[in-house]
């Protein structure tokens, strides 16, 4: 994309989804030196009521191995709100999916995921997972794995209902015509 994203992609609001958002007192009690694994999910979709606005939502979940069991320690929820000039242009939206351009969803997973580690960073401050903080992750590492040269969909079957983070659309990678599942 030859147009400069920074001047038309502006964050307009980054906040936590508190009916999305679960600290696990028990677990993160007993949880005694077992390592920690973290997650990530993501979803996208489009303003329904406000043109231009590209929503971005993430969830860390925290989990450790106790007992051969996998015990949730934390799940953390929130979005972040772009403002995008010409949104319609720069991103193919129909009824099924939102095809976005690696440049806007390398840029909106960067400002994402960095806003993510500090909200969680804040939060678990005085819990023992503050010895855990979210990992770094190579978003330009991450967009050249799908597939170079290409734009990556959204699939909105279930985001119209969307009961939560468990449910969320798939991300599929679009070459041309022929799409491969991502994950």
């Amino acid at each position: 994309m030859t147009t400069d994203l920074q001047s038309i992609v502006r964050v307009g609001r980054i906040s936590p989804l508190p009916a999305k958002t679960k600290f696990f007192h028990w677990n993160i009690l007993r949880h005694a030196e077992e390592p920690v694994e973290v997650t990530l999910a993501t979803s996208f979709t489009v303003s329904s009521s406000s043109p231009g606005i590209l929503i971005l939502r993430l969830m860390a979940c925290y989990h450790s191995l106790r007992n051969l069991i996998i015990r949730p320690l934390l799940k953390y929820a929130m979005e972040v709100e772009f403002e995008i000039d010409n949104l319609d242009d720069l991103v193919d939206i129909n009824e099924r999916s939102i095809i976005i351009p690696p440049d806007i969803l390398s840029l909106t997973l960067g400002v994402g995921i960095g806003a993510l580690r500090g909200m969680l960073a804040l939060e678990c401050r005085n819990s023992s997972l503050n010895h855990y903080p979210f990992p770094i992750m190579n978003i330009g590492e991450i967009i050249a794995r799908l597939t170079p040269g290409s734009d990556v969909s959204v699939s909105l079957e279930k985001a119209a209902a969307e009961p939560g983070f468990g449910q969320l659309p798939t991300m599929t990678v679009s070459c041309e015509d022929d799409r491969k599942e991502v994950g």
